[in-house]
């Protein structure tokens, strides 16, 4: 993985947990929206599975140096430390998605600018 892929990936799931965020609001979500958020956070909570899941088992080979020092933990804190992990993605949007989403907004934007910081330098 070249940094700019793993910017890339980092920045969708930013993107992401912003449109979910957006779409519940701050005073919940209308029941026509409801399955729409709850496929784009199913799709979030995959995508970011999925990846944990891939960086974890290929632990020492198969990494680029970028993946091991900037992806790797970006993705591992995501999904150990945002709570998407424990979030049911067929349950109704609430308070705890809204915290899990702005968590893993936070964290994949702090590892994209220390990357993009470690590339200008």
């Amino acid at each position: 993985m070249t940094a700019m892929e793993a910017l890339q990936g980092l920045d969708s799931i930013q993107i992401e947990s912003d449109r979910i965020l957006m779409l519940i609001g701050n005073s919940g979500i209308s029941d026509p929206n409801i399955h729409e958020v709850q496929e784009l956070f199913r799709t979030l909570k995959e995508i970011l599975e999925s990846e944990y899941s891939r960086v974890t088992t290929f632990v020492g080979r198969g990494l680029s140096e970028v993946e091991t020092l900037y992806y790797r933990p970006a993705i591992i804190e995501l999904w150990a430390e945002s709570g998407i992990r424990s979030l049911l993605w067929n349950s109704r949007p609430d308070y705890r998605w809204r915290n899990a989403l702005a968590n893993a907004r936070n964290y994949s934007a702090d590892w994209s600018f220390n990357l993009r910081s470690a590339l200008e330098s």
